[in-house]
This record gives structure tokens, C-alpha cells and sequence, in this order.
């Protein structure tokens, strides 16, 4: 598997990332009728399946989601496939949606008189802990509309497995010099060009927020510290209280390697109002760039959340740059127009025709599996009542595909509530039918799986775009990823970033937008596969030839990567409100696709030096960079004619590129340490 060459380690890392499409299937075996009624008297029969589990250690009946049993699913199955975070053996933690709003005064002191350990609370929502074992008491409160699991999943994040490259890995040349593990995203952004002629441009005075799911719950954080890879002072707002990766440490670490004088803040993320709250907490502390990599699929697919709605705010109303990870999942999203045709199932009006007449998608799945269906109408749970929530009600009735029997319906109750149905799946090849129970016919369906990588097939295949919630509304920026490591010349994007193109369709009132928005999102691409000291893929050369690291893949690392180059343009043009700022982040990309905007690379590969000189010349900060006694002396002993007053000519500023009109400077686009193929 290895390939040893002096200095230089070839790790082959097995990731697999396609999605086989099948001839489309004919219909299985259909009942007219459903075996029992369906009980939509609960707020979400996932919870209902979580209780059974933990509380009986089997799942056993139902309410509402009976046919889980039998899969014969475990509490450590449910757990699994629905990423849940739980403190201790039975608090687990969970977003209640309140039928009132001012949910912190009308809502909370119910909830924590049944031992629900708050958060925070927003509008109409508390996040928090809730003993299972009170489930059915509080879920019977009148003032509780609905009761859902907060996923756990930092999305943008890449995890070893999960596609095949070959990595030839060299010891860094000019890579950052701080810290014992030191990020090539310093010269793939061209942050050693910026620092030879500005060299006070390392984000002294400024202040960066990070929020992702943990900072030091692992107790290796007093190691970065030692080595230099972490400053001192990291002001941690909030840590996790329950043990994760602490995958945001290792995005400090990058932005760190770039910006190594910033003052750097960290909030942990425990639900939807806690990351509201940690939201207006960095901008609160006057930090001057905030990022993310969370995403909750519990979240409006449809319309802005009230995740999308702060960082919207923070950016256009308080004016500071909002960064968010595009995901790791291409295009694994299947959206449609709703074409409803009768389905032979009593009770139900219509089901989706995914074409030719054919009611199911055929989906296999290599492990326990969830999904996320949402439809055309608004959120109960971020419009409020008054916007009279969803008004359909739909199923997901799923067949095993080689018997035709009905296994599984996901039956949430709709109306009046949120437009969102979701189930788990084991291992299996199924047929899924989405099925109208009640209400008028949507426009639009859309399904996500949080779990990608265990797709085998999908039929018909998903093709649409995967970006969601506060990666994808006008004011922010969602950065999508590529491989720090490529040629200038040949630049391509991750194939496992997230693409764009998801609609909003409704505004935050819940009334309908009178055309649909699309945000251009991913705004641009950063690089990712930075080295840090402890997360994503080790990397550690087994000869001893090259010191142990690890190579940090997804949107997760290129969003810290980028943020840093925004944080170093504000240092240098204070003045800049952020949509200008994302413009000339998009203006002097390097493009990669089509020329311009498109769905999968956005505006191109960030190039930090032209981003910033341009902030510069435009806000008149620096007329004239060559004027710099540093830069003159280097160039005095660089300089083989001998003419030492000679300075290279004024670089020329493009949408593609950066580079000297003599072409002597700067020789390409990402240094000489980064001439490597993948």
C-alpha cells in the first residue's frame, strides 16, 4: 500500500463517494389497506421509537412508527442512525417547539419542572436535556407543538473512508511557520506572498468566533498550547457539556496558522437556540468574523430557520462577515415538483410519481440510515400559529424491495404543525412511496440524508442541490472545499462538496415568497486537507521521516481556512461591510468550473492575496505596498542584476489569478510547495 520515496510518503485513504443509478423498478406488491390504523396523536413517533427503545431496551410497538420493530432495532441502532447526543444514560438532547411564542417565559418553567435541563430559548423553541423518562408527560403539555432529537453531526466534516486518492505527502517548504504542524493553506491562499509585502497583516486587534461542537472534552487541548498551535488566550463562551471531538479546536488551529496574532473565540453548539444564543454572543464579545460548521436538518429546507435568520442578521444588520460549511454531500438531496397520481393505498389522496407512473424510489443502504423529507409549506415552529403551519399532511411508506411488504411508514402528524416527515433504515434495498394523507397537494418535495455515505443506489437518482439553512441565504457565505494540493492549472473541486440550488420559498412570516430565491451558494471554495495536530486523517509517516499529522478534509476545514483570509482583509480595511467583502472574495477567485457563478465551485478558489490587496486599494488603506522596507530589502538581496533600487512591476489584479505583468513574482498560483498532483 505504501510507496516510500525519500522525504516524501504516499498514503493511499479509501473513500468511496458514488451513487450507482438502476434501471427504474417496476411496482411491488401493494396492500390496499394498512394493517392498524396509524396514531398521529404524538408529536413525532421518531421520539416515541427512542423512548420504547431506552426504556424497554427493545422497540417493540410503536406509536406511530410500529413498523421500526421490525427491524428489530436496538437503543444503540436509533442512536446511531440518528446521530443523538445524549448527557448521561437518560437525558437526551432534544429542540420543543412551543404553540406560543416567547417560548423562554411561556414554555421553559413547564419544561424544567419535569427535570428539562434549558440551554436556551428562542422564539418559539427551547433547546436542552430531557429526561426519556418524562417523554410522554411533557410531550402531552399544552403549550408543547412538537418535540424533535438535535442531531450531532458537524456536517461539514470529513471523516477517513469515504472516497479513494492517492496523497503524496511532502514536508511543507514555505508552509505557515507557526506551531509544530504547520497548514499548506498558507500558501495555497497565498497568505506567504501577502506576508512578504505586509508583513504586519497576521489579525493583530482582531477577533475571529468559531461555533462547532467542542473545543477541549477530549483534554488534549493544553498540548496544542505547548507546541504553538494554539495560542494562550483561546476564550472558550461555552464548552460542550457532554464529550465530542473537538473538531473546533482543530479549525482554530487553522485559522491560527493564518491569522496568528487574532484573538480567537469558541462557542460549543448544543442545539438550535443554543446556537442562536452563541451567535449573538461572539458578535456581542465584537468579534469581527464569525464561522460554523454546523448543520440541523430539522432546520426549513424551504424557508430561513431561526439558525439562517441570525447569522442573516448578524451579517446585513450588525455587519460582520458570516462563513458556514457548505457539507460534504454533492448532490445526494432528491427535490421535485410534486406530480401526484393515485396510488391504490386506502386513505391516502395521491402519491409522488417519480416517473413513467411509478410510485417508489428505490433506494438501497449500506448501514442504518436516516431521512429528512420536507415539503412546500411553512414552519409552525419558526413562522409561529399565526402562519397556521403545514397544511398537508404526508407520509414516506416504505416496502422491502424484494418482498413488496410494507416495513416502515413515517407517519408525523402535519397540519398545523411543521412540513417535515423522517425515518431510519437498516441495511436493505427498499421502495419508497410518498403518499398525501391529508390537505392540499404541495408544489415541492425535497428528501436529505445526513448520512450520505451509506447510500448504495438511489432510483431515480438524486441530482439537486444539498446546501441548507445558514449556508444558504443572501447575506452569508457558504464555502465549499478542494484539495489544498493541486496544480494551478488543474483545480477541482472536492467531489463530495455540497453544491447549491435549494429554493426558498417562503419568508419568515411564513407567507409565500412571489417568486423563489435561490441564493448563489457556495459563495466560493477554500482549501481543505490541512494538517493539525490530532483530527481527520493521520497521516504520520511510519519511517519517522516526516513528523506525525493529520490531514483535516471537508467544508469544515476550508471554512476556518477562508474565514481567516476575510479576517486578515478587515484588519487591513477596517471599513468593509461584509457583502462587499464577499464580493471581492468572489471577484479575485480563481474560477474552476464555468466561468463565474455556478452551483458547484461558486465564484472560484479563494486567492487571499488579491482579496485582500483589493480590499486595500479599494478602501484606500495602502496606495502603495511596495513602499515597504521589508519588501525592499528582501528584493535588494534577491536581485541578480544588481540593481538594488529595482522593484517587480505592479501586479495585475484579475478575476482568475494574481501575478506580476513580467510574470517573475509570483509563479503561479499556490507557490511552489503546492505543484503537487493528487
Amino acid at each position: 500500500m505504501f510507496g516510500i520515496h525519500l522525504h516524501t510518503l504516499f498514503v493511499v485513504v479509501t473513500l468511496s463517494r458514488s451513487i450507482a443509478n438502476k434501471a427504474v423498478v417496476a411496482n411491488p406488491i401493494m396492500p390496499t389497506t394498512l394493517s392498524s390504523p396509524l396514531n398521529k396523536n404524538q408529536t413525532n413517533p421518531l421520539m416515541h421509537a427512542i423512548y420504547d427503545a431506552h426504556i424497554h431496551e427493545s422497540v417493540g410497538v410503536l406509536k406511530g412508527n410500529r413498523f421500526l420493530s421490525d427491524f428489530g432495532a436496538s437503543a444503540s441502532d436509533l442512536d446511531a442512525a440518528l446521530h443523538l447526543l445524549w448527557k448521561g444514560s437518560n437525558l437526551l438532547s432534544v429542540e420543543i417547539a412551543s404553540s406560543i411564542e416567547a417560548a423562554n417565559i411561556t414554555l421553559r418553567h413547564h419544561l424544567e419542572k419535569y427535570g428539562f435541563e434549558t440551554t436556551a430559548c428562542i422564539k418559539y423553541t427551547c433547546s436542552g436535556y430531557l429526561d426519556i423518562t418524562r417523554f410522554p408527560e411533557v410531550e402531552q403539555l399544552p403549550s408543547v407543538l412538537s418535540i424533535m432529537p438535535y442531531t450531532t453531526s458537524t456536517l461539514g466534516s470529513l471523516r477517513g473512508g469515504q472516497f479513494e486518492r492517492r496523497i503524496q505527502e511532502k514536508a511543507p517548504v514555505n508552509s505557515s511557520p507557526f506551531g509544530s504542524i504547520k497548514s499548506n493553506a498558507f500558501e495555497a491562499l497565498q497568505i506567504n506572498k501577502l506576508r512578504e509585502v505586509y508583513p504586519h497583516l497576521t489579525g493583530a486587534g482582531m477577533k475571529i468566533g468559531v461555533l462547532s461542537d467542542s473545543y477541549n472534552t477530549r483534554g488534549t487541548a493544553a498540548a496544542d498550547v505547548a507546541s504553538g498551535d494554539l495560542p494562550s488566550d483561546v476564550v472558550i463562551v461555552k464548552e460542550s457539556s457532554v464529550r465530542r471531538s473537538d473538531e473546533g479546536r482543530a479549525m482554530l488551529q487553522l485559522v491560527h496558522d493564518l491569522a496568528p496574532d487574532a484573538t480567537l473565540y469558541f462557542h460549543s453548539v448544543e442545539g438550535i437556540g443554543d446556537m442562536v444564543a452563541g451567535i449573538h454572543a461572539l458578535a456581542d464579545l465584537g468579534c469581527n468574523v464569525i464561522l460554523d460548521d454546523i448543520v440541523d436538518f430539522g432546520q426549513p429546507f424551504f424557508q430561513e430557520g431561526p439558525i439562517a435568520q441570525t447569522a442573516s442578521d448578524i451579517a446585513e444588520i450588525r455587519g460582520i462577515p458570516y462563513f458556514s460549511s457548505a457539507g460534504n454531500s454533492g448532490r445526494t438531496s432528491y427535490e421535485s415538483a410534486y406530480h401526484g397520481i393515485a396510488c391504490g393505498l386506502h386513505g391516502y389522496r395521491s402519491c409522488h410519481d417519480f416517473g413513467g407512473g411509478n410510485i417508489f424510489q428505490r433506494i438501497t443502504v449500506s448501514d442504518w440510515t436516516e431521512f429528512i423529507l420536507q415539503w412546500d409549506d411553512p414552519f409552525a415552529s419558526v413562522s409561529g400559529p399565526t402562519s397556521k403551519g403545514a397544511k398537508t399532511d404526508i407520509d414516506a411508506l416504505i416496502f422491502d424491495a424484494s418482498t413488496g411488504e410494507m416495513v416502515h411508514v413515517s407517519a408525523f402528524p402535519n397540519i398545523g404543525r411543521d412540513p417535515l416527515d423522517a425515518w431510519v433504515l437498516p441495511a436493505g434495498t427498499y421502495d419508497i412511496a410518498v403518499a398525501v394523507d391529508k390537505g392540499r397537494k404541495p408544489d415541492r418535495i425535497k428528501w436529505i440524508t445526513p448520512d450520505d455515505m451509506n447510500l448504495v443506489s438511489v432510483d431515480p437518482p438524486t441530482n439537486s442541490g444539498y446546501i441548507v439553512s445558514q449556508a444558504n441565504t443572501l447575506y452569508t457565505a457558504g464555502v465549499g472545499c478542494a484539495f489544498e494540493q493541486q496544480t494551478f492549472s488543474e483545480l477541482k473541486v472536492e467531489p463530495f462538496s455540497s453544491v447549491g440550488g435549494a429554493p426558498l420559498l417562503f419568508d419568515r412570516d411564513g407567507s409565500r415568497k412571489a417568486k423563489p430565491l435561490t441564493p448563489n451558494q457556495p459563495r466560493f471554495i477554500g482549501p481543505d486537507g490541512s494538517y493539525n495536530t490530532f483530527f481527520g486523517i493521520n497521516v504520520t509517516d511510519p519511517l519517522g521521516i516526516i513528523e506525525p499529522r493529520f490531514r483535516f478534509f471537508g467544508t469544515s476545514a476550508a471554512v476556518p481556512n477562508v474565514a481567516a483570509v476575510a479576517l486578515l482583509m478587515l484588519q487591513a480595511a477596517p471599513d468593509l461591510p461584509p457583502s462587499r467583502l464577499y464580493s471581492i472574495l468572489g471577484d479575485t477567485a480563481i474560477d474552476m468550473n464555468v466561468r463565474g457563478f455556478d452551483y458547484d465551485s461558486g465564484y472560484g478558489f479563494i486567492n487571499g492575496f488579491a482579496a485582500v490587496r483589493t480590499a486595500m486599494l479599494e478602501t484606500g488603506s495602502d496606495t502603495d505596498p511596495y513602499d515597504n522596507e521589508v519588501f525592499k530589502k528582501k528584493k535588494k538581496r534577491s536581485n541578480s542584476d544588481g540593481d538594488s533600487d529595482s522593484t517587480p512591476p505592479p501586479p495585475v489584479i484579475h478575476s482568475q489569478c494574481f501575478f506580476t505583468v513580467d510574470g517573475s513574482w509570483i509563479d503561479d498560483a499556490f507557490g511552489s510547495s503546492l505543484s503537487n498532483h493528487w
